[in-house]
């Protein structure tokens, strides 16, 4: 009899042991085997118990129900494990036990033996999770065929982008996380890190404290909301002061410079402020958080800037600057 099981993410499976089977001198001692995961492929309903929320109705033995798997669990124990064990030298046969996964009215996950007419196991997972929505919270973030970090990749999502969640599963461990959440694209099943994402409700209360540019109080002449050390992505700086004034660092180099000129919105919507040194003018683009430009490749869940001649089309990602 199985009195508990551990599926692991390398493929291993923990089988640990219960009555009648536990001899003294192995007690608590568990099967160790290998398992395997396949779509139920069947055409025929299995046997569970009928369930109750997350456990099965106490008293005498429940009642048992036929419903339609959507997994299939193989579980394989070596004759040399079990023998081990069992303290024989008797030869044994190796150990096989199926498992069969599908979800309850709940939408509790439970694993079953599907057996008719012997006890049936009843293991249950979570269930649907509480919150749905998610945003991208890293650079990029690839939307995979299995949750393992070596498996196809069907899509891919952006920082600040929002990912509808459906459920959520073990996988492959990066940086010891190794939760998955399951999305459904365009009918396909597939799976994101939960490490690249976040909840929507908690990033936005994040985003909420950023420190954003006011566009309203720049045209106005009150630099304020520039005021500190913005960096790009080749380390190039611009330190703005309240007055205005800004001192540059690029390829080594220092140079001075001040805000100036009349605000404006150009035909692309996005904001610039001029910029001069005295000898030469140019514009300073103004992102605030969640403005997107053309083929935008910035982390728009903070503000940029971005002094320009020509615009701010298709940048790379290293041309914006970031308030540190």
């Amino acid at each position: 009899m199985v009195g508990g099981l551990s599926l692991n993410n390398d493929g291993t499976a923990i089988l640990y042991r219960s009555g009648a089977e536990l001899m003294a001198y192995n007690q608590g001692s568990p099967l160790i085997g290998t398992y395997i995961i396949e779509e139920y492929k069947g055409s025929d309903s299995i046997q569970t118990y009928v369930t109750s929320g997350n456990m099965t109705v106490n008293g005498e033995e429940p009642s048992r129900t036929a419903v339609m798997p959507r997994i299939k669990i193989v579980i394989n124990i070596s004759s040399e494990n079990i023998e081990r064990l069992n303290g024989s030298a008797t030869p044994s046969e190796n150990q096989t036990e199926v498992l069969y996964g599908y979800s309850n009215d709940e939408e509790n996950k439970v694993l079953t033996t599907g057996e008719e007419n012997k006890s049936t196991i009843q293991v249950y997972f979570h269930g649907k999770p509480n919150e749905t929505e998610y945003v991208v919270n890293v650079d990029e973030v690839n939307l995979r065929s299995k949750p393992s970090l070596n498996s196809d990749i069907i899509d891919s999502r952006r920082k600040g982008d929002i990912i509808q969640v459906s459920d959520y599963v073990n996988g492959d461990k990066y940086n010891d996380i190794s939760t998955w959440q399951e999305v459904t694209l365009d009918g396909k099943v597939c799976y994101v890190w939960s490490g690249a994402l976040r909840v929507k409700s908690a990033y936005d209360q994040e985003q909420q404290s950023v420190k954003d540019i006011d566009l309203t109080a720049i045209s106005s002449g009150n630099y304020e909301s520039l005021v500190g050390t913005w960096v790009n992505g080749k380390g190039e700086t611009l330190i703005i002061q309240s007055d205005g004034l800004i001192v540059s660092t690029v390829d080594g180099r220092s140079g001075k410079g001040s805000l100036g000129g009349a605000f404006r919105y150009e035909s692309d919507g996005v904001p610039y402020i001029g910029v001069s040194n005295g000898y030469t003018g140019g514009l300073l683009a103004l992102l605030k958080v969640g403005f997107k430009t053309t083929g935008d490749n910035s982390d728009t869940s903070k503000p940029r800037i971005v002094p320009t001649q020509n615009g701010v089309y298709n940048l790379p990602a290293d041309a914006y600057y970031y308030l540190q």
